[in-house]
């Protein structure tokens, strides 16, 4: 993945990518897998990542049925 991002660095994710993530982060600190420093490192790098994405919002009718994310 590190390699297709230097050839192409335009990042299109989905409306939720961030809040998996941070899930996804949260859990691996809770099962003793990344050390709280190492949380904090993951949360930085993902907010880097974050300021240079594109996000796609979901349809209306989407946020209707999740109770309005």
């Amino acid at each position: 993945m590190q390699r297709l991002f230097e050839v192409d660095s335009e990042l299109l994710v989905w409306w939720a990518t961030e809040i998996e993530c941070v899930s996804a982060i949260a859990r691996l600190e809770r099962n003793g897998q990344l050390t709280r420093q190492a949380t904090t490192q993951a949360l930085e790098r993902l907010d880097a990542l974050k300021r240079g994405w594109n996000e796609i919002e979901p349809l209306e009718s989407v946020r209707r049925k999740l109770g309005g994310y």
